[in-house]
């Protein structure tokens, strides 16, 4: 296996002139960055429009296909199956079968409405009641929290750089030292060890 190349070390700039430089250096690379993006997605696009024709193709075969065999099994049904089974192989090792979902619930209307009306009719065992942890209630009451076995209060700084003509933002958790590239807010892109 290929051992991962570790970028250049870049010292830190001795004056406000080589900060900017940077900087300038920073904008640069995510511009290259976002392009390299840019052209594989078209790359992507294309190849996955022209492969959208092909497989259109193939499924609408398929569908047709299946169909034909489901209306043969359909029609020797009780020639194919043995006795109290519900699946057959065919001569090509293929195999068609009958099955049935287990049951399942489907509510009709909201579940409040559910809920209200299970209520009235003193029907309690069908609802379930969910606990969970009030985090919000700790967070509120840190003190009283930090006293509770199994729960933590943490909170974490981070540096941000944001290159200047630029959308992206660089942010370092500085507990961690790992960085990412944040187009939008809360939109990830890339992440990498220091």
């Amino acid at each position: 296996m290929a051992k991962k190349q570790r970028p250049k070390r870049v010292p830190p700039p001795k004056s406000m002139f080589e900060a900017a430089q940077l900087d300038r250096r920073l904008g640069t690379l995510l511009s290259r960055s976002e392009q390299c993006r840019l052209d594989a997605a078209l790359a992507i696009k294309q190849f996955e429009t022209a492969a959208e024709k092909k497989i259109k193709e193939y499924t609408a075969e398929v569908r047709e296909i299946a169909k034909a065999i489901r209306a043969f099994a359909e029609e020797h049904r009780e020639e194919i199956l043995e006795p109290g089974r519900k699946s057959a192989t065919l001569q090509s090792g293929g195999i068609v079968a009958w099955s049935t979902s287990p049951p399942a619930v489907e509510l009709a209307e909201k579940a409040e409405t559910i809920v209200k009306r299970l209520k009235t009719l003193k029907l309690e065992r069908f609802i379930r009641v969910k606990e969970e942890v009030n985090k919000e209630a700790l967070l509120a009451d840190q003190d009283v929290a930090k006293s509770i076995e199994g729960v933590n209060i943490t909170q974490t700084e981070k540096f941000t750089i944001r290159p200047s003509g630029r959308d992206e933002r660089l942010n370092c958790n500085l507990s961690t030292n790992r960085w990412t590239i944040v187009v939008k807010e809360a939109e990830s892109l890339s992440e990498a060890a220091e």
